[in-house]
C-alpha cells in the first residue's frame, strides 16, 4: 500500500500534463471561416467610423493668434480626410514672408490632433466643434484667460 499511493500520485501527475504534439486539436473549417469573416467585418465597420471622424474634422481653420515678440499671428490650418495637411502662418508686423509647411497628421481616440513636423507651439490640436483649441507644445491646453484666445475657426472646405 505504502508503494501504490505515490506510485498513483505520479502517475495522475504525468498523465494530466499535455502531452507535445500527439494530438492535434481540430479546427473547424467553418468555424474558421466565420470567425474570419466576423473579423473582416469589423475592420470595415471600424474603418467606416475612421473615414467618419476624419471627414468630421477635414476643412479649413483659421484664427488670430496671440504672439509675444509680434503683433498676433495669422495662422490657417487645413486638414484633409487623407490625413495631410497644410499650414500658414504670418507673424503680423515681424515678417512679410508666410511659413507655409505641408505633411500629415494623426488623430488619437480623445481627437487630438498631432502634425507631423515640429512647428514650434502649433503642433498640437484638440478638436472640437466647429474649432480647433490649439494646445501647448507638449500637447496640454494652455491654462487660463491666455488659453481662451487660442483657438482656430472652421472656415469651410
Amino acid at each position: 500500500m505504502r508503494l501504490l499511493v505515490p506510485f498513483l500520485f505520479l502517475w495522475i501527475l504525468t498523465s494530466c500534463g499535455s502531452s507535445s504534439g500527439s494530438s492535434k486539436a481540430y479546427v473547424n473549417p467553418h468555424a474558421q471561416a466565420h470567425a474570419q469573416m466576423h473579423q473582416e467585418l469589423y475592420q470595415e465597420e471600424l474603418n467606416k467610423e475612421i473615414t467618419r471622424q476624419l471627414e468630421k474634422i477635414s476643412g479649413t481653420y483659421s484664427g488670430n493668434l496671440p504672439c509675444s515678440d509680434c503683433e498676433g499671428i495669422k495662422f490657417e490650418l487645413v486638414l484633409k480626410p487623407d490625413l495631410s495637411y497644410s499650414s500658414k502662418a504670418e507673424y503680423v508686423g515681424k515678417s512679410q514672408d508666410p511659413i507655409v509647411k505641408e505633411g500629415s497628421y494623426a488623430v488619437n481616440e480623445n481627437g487630438k490632433i498631432k502634425l507631423d513636423q515640429n512647428t514650434g507651439n502649433l503642433q498640437f490640436f484638440q478638436a472640437e466643434e466647429n474649432k480647433l483649441k490649439v494646445l501647448d507644445k507638449n500637447g496640454y491646453a494652455i491654462p487660463g484667460e491666455l488659453g481662451e484666445k487660442y483657438f482656430l475657426r472652421y472656415t469651410g472646405n
